[in-house]
């Protein structure tokens, strides 16, 4: 039984590490693979806007430091590409705090919705509102822009072939064991390059050509989408085969200290986690069949995130069988083992906060099952 429960678990982790970029890039259509083609490039004085678009929802506290990071970049970006303009539109969501004065302060256009739209509203109407432009950008209000972002995007947002640019994410809060996790995560992606890029990107930034992530805004109705960093690059890689998304692996936003500090708290953590199922839970039950069906490579990357929401299941098969093997060769009784276990994980719990938040997280991918089930994920979910 033991080998049964490693072979799910192997599978488990290969499903969501490996496997399923392999089996897309055997799928792409890329003739190409990993290479933008030089000839589609703009001259480099050739005019191109570029909307920077942030939605907010009582943000004082750190929209001001997103703002003044990007408009860093802008003025770097500019220097060296005579034809670039940009613009910084702030959405304040049903605002109740000095959200709306800071970014009108640090001279971002700002609109204003006295009702509350939730994030997903608010992107689709900011990104209405972003008109005559070649380019969007979505960033998340705390995210702090490194100086050379634009100036590392530009020769993608340059390429026809490319329909969006995402750069790396790192959290400063969130130790040594998350960390890793993202360096690994960003060579997964880096993966994904060979087949078209990512579908999952974090949502602190991503960069998209104008037209078509519209079209997909359109496609995608009036559905309030939990998880915009999935599914807005999920239905463009599926809309425009033979598009790609470029991931600059070497180029890291973070959020800003006082968000990192905010992201500790154990209340906000589980209700960041939650949500974040949810979402998942949402598109793979719109999404996902409709996915494979139209474009195969793509919805092959998409399972590669599938199976990334469940992985506290591969955990728990791991686990099972690790102890399983334990209590074979020291012929103990499993309840002691179990007991142990649950033992050290309380005691981890309540001493260890980056372990804390990986409990925190696992208890989230366990519900997956049940949100995928019922449905209605929305509900109740404004802004998180």
């Amino acid at each position: 039984m033991n080998v049964n429960v490693i072979l799910l678990a192997v599978f488990g982790m290969l499903g969501m590490t490996i496997l399923f970029p392999l089996l897309a890039a055997c799928l792409s259509p890329f003739q190409n693979k990993g290479r933008e083609r030089k000839q589609d490039s703009r001259a480099s004085d050739s005019p191109i806007k570029i909307s920077i678009l942030i939605p907010a929802h009582n943000e004082e506290k750190s929209i001001g430091v997103t703002i003044l990071s990007v408009q860093a970049a802008i003025i770097l970006a500019e220097r060296s590409y005579s034809g670039l303009h940009c613009e910084i539109i702030v959405g304040a969501d049903a605002c109740t705090d000095r959200t709306t004065e800071t970014a009108m302060s640090l001279g971002a256009e700002t609109i204003v919705s006295s009702s509350s739209l939730g994030k997903w509203g608010m992107l689709s109407k900011l990104t209405h509102a972003a008109q005559q432009t070649d380019w969007i950008a979505f960033v998340d209000a705390g995210t702090i822009w490194p100086e050379n972002l634009l100036v590392e995007a530009l020769p993608y947002i340059n390429s026809a072939c490319c329909v969006g640019v995402a750069p790396a994410y790192r959290n400063p809060g969130g130790g040594r064991l998350e960390s890793l996790f993202w360096n690994f995560e960003r060579s997964l992606k880096y993966l994904e390059g060979f087949c078209g890029g990512p579908i999952s990107i974090h949502g602190a930034t991503i960069l998209y050509q104008a037209q078509p992530v519209k079209r997909v805004f359109a496609k995608l109705g009036d559905t309030r989408w939990l998880n915009d960093d999935v599914v807005v690059p999920l239905m463009l890689r599926t809309l425009n085969p033979g598009h790609r998304i470029k991931y600059l692996s070497n180029v890291l936003v973070r959020d800003s200290d006082h968000r990192a500090a905010g992201a500790g708290k154990l209340r906000n953590e589980r209700f960041r986690r939650v949500r974040m199922v949810r979402g998942n839970a949402q598109w793979i039950r719109g999404l996902l069949y409709k996915t494979c069906i139209s474009n195969p490579s793509v919805g092959s990357l998409a399972f590669r995130r599938v199976f990334r929401v469940f992985w506290a299941y591969w955990a728990l098969a791991m686990f099972w069988a690790i102890g399983g093997t334990v209590t074979s060769a020291l012929n103990v009784h499993p309840f002691s083992v179990i007991s142990f276990s649950v033992a050290a994980l309380l005691a981890l719990y309540f001493a260890v906060p980056p372990v804390r938040r990986w409990i925190v997280a696992a208890f989230a991918s366990l519900l997956a099952p049940y949100f995928v089930i019922r449905g209605d994920c929305e509900k109740g979910v404004i802004w998180g």
